[in-house]
């Protein structure tokens, strides 16, 4: 086997791009994402699968803080390496944030495959200039995202 990259040969490096090859648990930390996620979509404001561009997977989860006018926006694009993951285990944070004045969204995007990394950006950029063009409707501040 020839070193590609840093000591690691090609199998190594394909290990390492899978984070659930290397956590033996990994499954249980997506589940309680999961289940932290589903608890906060039931308990908080929020509009479910919103579309932000013309992509099946184009859609996010936004979060609102009815009580404060103009509130800060944190954006949270799930993780996965491109791969896995979804929108729908990506909320776990909304409770506290939410809690303290800031609306969230959690964004969707194809995964690899079939879509590619230029894709995935794309997609990513998408979403932020549609919570950008549309922040105001949901009082949020757009210069606070």
């Amino acid at each position: 086997m020839s070193d590609i990259y840093r000591g690691f040969d090609q199998e190594e490096l394909d290990t390492q791009y899978r984070a659930a090859a290397t956590v033996p648990n990994m499954q249980d930390f997506i589940d309680d994402y999961a289940s932290l996620s589903a608890t906060a979509r039931d308990t908080l404001d929020c509009k479910v699968g919103v579309k932000y561009g013309p992509g099946d997977e184009e859609t996010l989860d936004l979060f609102t803080v009815s009580t404060v006018k103009d509130a800060p926006l944190f954006v949270f694009i799930h993780g996965g390496y491109w791969r896995m993951l979804s929108k729908n285990e990506s909320s776990f944070m909304a409770p506290n944030l939410v809690g303290h004045g800031i609306a969230v969204a959690s964004i969707n995007y194809t995964l690899v495959p079939p879509a590619d990394i230029d894709q995935i950006v794309a997609e990513c950029r998408r979403a932020i200039k549609w919570l950008y063009q549309n922040a105001v409707s949901y009082d949020i501040d757009p210069n606070r995202i």
